[in-house]
C-alpha cells in the first residue's frame, strides 16, 4: 500500500508541508543517483505497514526497516520506503507476468 507508506513516512519524519517533502524528495532523487553506482544497500524496507496486502494476502504481516545507524537521515528513511514499494510493485508484476504466459501457478512472495 504505497499511499499509506508516504502518508507514514511524511507524518513520521513531520515533512507534512508540501515544501519540506519536495526538498526532501529532490535529495531522495539525488540520492538515488548516487546509490545506483554504490554496492551498498543502506536503509532498507519491507513495506508492510498494514499488513501484505496483494498475491500473498497475509494481514499479519509487519513492517521493518533494516540498516539504522546513527548516521540515518529522513531521507535514508524516505528513500528506503520509496524503494520497497517500487521492489514489491516489481515482484508482483514479474508474478502476474508469469502466471499470464502459462507459469505452473506454484509460486509463493514474500
Amino acid at each position: 500500500d504505497g499511499g499509506s507508506i508516504i502518508e507514514w513516512a511524511r507524518s513520521l519524519l513531520n515533512l507534512q508541508s508540501t515544501e519540506s517533502f519536495t526538498e526532501c524528495l529532490e535529495k531522495v532523487a539525488t540520492m538515488y543517483g548516487n546509490r545506483c553506482s554504490s554496492s551498498s544497500p543502506g536503509v532498507t524496507m519491507a513495506p508492510f505497514l498494514s499488513g501484505e496486502r496483494s498475491t500473498g494476502f497475509r494481514v499479519g504481516a509487519n513492517g521493518c526497516i533494516s540498516g539504522i545507524t546513527r548516521e540515518t537521515s529522513s531521507i535514508d528513511i524516505l528513500y528506503a520506503c520509496l524503494e520497497s514499494v517500487v521492489l514489491r510493485l516489481c515482484a508482483i508484476i514479474k508474478l502476474l507476468t508469469d502466471v499470464s504466459s502459462g507459469g505452473d501457478g506454484e509460486y509463493t512472495l514474500v
